[in-house]
């Protein structure tokens, strides 16, 4: 079984996805991750080095090596990874595609103290929701085709149980 987690940066992607690839014990990748380590250096460096197109091309890449793995496994995809070269379409095809859906005052509570996502340095509370509204806008469309939708306005351990009853759903209709 392949599992995409999509949203919004501060969602619970993650954090969801590495809780949950312990209990099921299942591989657990992080998109972002896998880029950083493929290419030997951070998501910062890289939009600052060579722009958000090539990072796009990047993360098709990783997601096409993962897609062609063989092993069960949860990832947790980049924010954007869902809107670009029809990736969204790839992780229909290739598992199951849940969005953590959260409202944007959500997000600014969990986004207001990072400083590791390249898109939101530098921004303060007013900027990052103006921010995180219109990239939602533009957003909403491909993360609403995933299959499944969760509030993840909750608690962690409530998103963790709701992904987790979708799991045992889809084990049953296999």
């Amino acid at each position: 079984m392949k599992i995409f987690l999509i949203g919004m940066p501060g969602s619970g992607k993650s954090v969801a996805a590495r809780k949950i690839s312990k209990l099921k014990k299942i591989s657990f990748f992080d998109t972002d991750k896998l880029i950083e380590e493929r290419f030997q250096m951070s998501v910062s460096d890289i939009f600052k080095e060579f722009g958000e197109k090539k990072f796009r091309e990047f993360e098709r890449t990783v997601l096409k090596e993962l897609i062609f793995t063989e092993e069960s496994f949860i990832v947790a995809t980049g924010g954007g990874l869902p809107c670009f070269n029809e990736n969204m379409n790839k992780m229909d095809k290739a598992g199951i595609t849940v969005y953590l859906k959260a409202s944007i005052e959500t997000l600014v509570q969990r986004l207001r103290l990072s400083d590791n996502r390249p898109l939101l340095y530098g921004k303060n509370d007013e900027e990052l929701f103006m921010y995180l509204q219109e990239t939602l806008k533009h957003r909403e469309t491909f993360y609403a085709s995933a299959k499944y939708m969760i509030d993840a306005d909750k608690d962690i351990k409530e998103i963790i149980k709701d992904i987790k009853e979708i799991i045992m759903s889809e084990s049953f209709n296999s």
